[in-house]
């Protein structure tokens, strides 16, 4: 009996010489990385815009972006970006982007937006055209769906626009209510969150 004993401690501490340096070497990104798992952001938002969350771009505008989302500023393509955080580094399944046209990029918009449908809508308090497009999906790469406003503000063109990798009907009402923070401010400002 004494012997069986001895020999059930022994399995047990052998199997925890096994499982505990797995589940560290398994979990220890996780726990380690820079964007823990419970902050990561959700594709679609579940939660209301808050003014707390706006970012003002360098092209003079601003946004509120969703819970737990980061942004980047790309000043010499005129466009910013928000994408869901995330704790592992993979393509983002979705974002919102803010583009400043110019002649270039109303061309490149014309010519990729040429066979879509488009309808005349109103965003943020300005007059826009939205267009859908779709794109099916591949052996690894799901089908994504793009929702592209093309805002007239004064003298500025703007695509404002939000792609899920998914394939929804319409543009969740959440993430239109997100789209509606858009704002062009007078006079170009730092980014900031």
């Amino acid at each position: 009996m004494q012997k069986r004993k001895l020999k059930t401690w022994q399995e047990v501490l052998v199997a925890l010489l096994f499982v505990v340096p797995l589940m560290l070497f398994l979990f220890w990104p996780m726990l380690s990385s820079e964007v823990p798992p419970w902050e990561t952001g959700r594709d679609v938002p579940a939660e209301s815009p808050d003014e707390s969350r706006r970012v003002h771009s360098e092209l003079g505008i601003s946004i509120i972006v969703p819970p737990n989302w980061t942004h980047r500023d790309m000043p010499e393509r005129n466009q910013i970006g928000f994408y869901p955080r995330q704790s592992f580094p993979r393509r983002h399944r979705a974002g919102i982007s803010v583009r400043r046209m110019n002649a270039d990029s109303m061309t490149v918009h014309a010519q990729a937006t040429a066979e879509a449908k488009t309808v005349e809508t109103e965003l943020a308090g300005y007059d826009a055209r939205l267009t859908t497009l779709q794109r099916a999906g591949s052996f690894d790469d799901p089908p994504l769906k793009t929702w592209m406003f093309l805002v007239s503000a004064g003298d500025e063109t703007y695509e404002v626009s939000y792609f899920l990798a998914d394939d929804p009907d319409e543009l969740p009402p959440m993430v239109r209510r997100y789209l509606e923070t858009f704002r062009v401010e007078a006079g170009g400002r730092t980014s900031s969150l």
